[in-house]
């Protein structure tokens, strides 16, 4: 997962919470020894939620922290890609702009 190792009782992909695909990273996972795995899909998480109110808010509440963060990275990374794109044209108009050399 990344860099990380993860030790009994973690967790990864908390992705699979965000309804915004641009916010969530697609990484993938090795196993460095025998692993068992289990699962639960969105749909029957929230099922399960409805049982359990106060872990729903929980959960609620982490998720919008998970949105707000991913949401900061994700515009970050759109103005520096804006800033690379206007710095390459700066230098394309500034090559045209320049005299031959004679």
């Amino acid at each position: 997962h990344g860099r990380v190792v993860l030790n009994k009782n973690q967790v990864w992909n908390v992705d699979f919470l965000l309804m915004q695909p641009h916010l969530r990273r697609l990484q993938t996972t090795v196993a460095i020894s025998y692993l068992h795995v289990i699962y639960i899909t969105k749909n029957r998480l929230d099922e399960t939620l409805d049982h359990f109110p106060r872990e729903k808010e929980l959960v609620r509440k982490k998720y919008r922290v998970l949105c707000f963060m991913r949401g900061i990275v994700w515009k970050a990374q759109q103005v520096r890609a804006e800033q690379r794109r206007k710095r390459r044209g700066k230098t394309k108009d500034n090559d045209r702009s320049r005299p031959e050399a004679l």
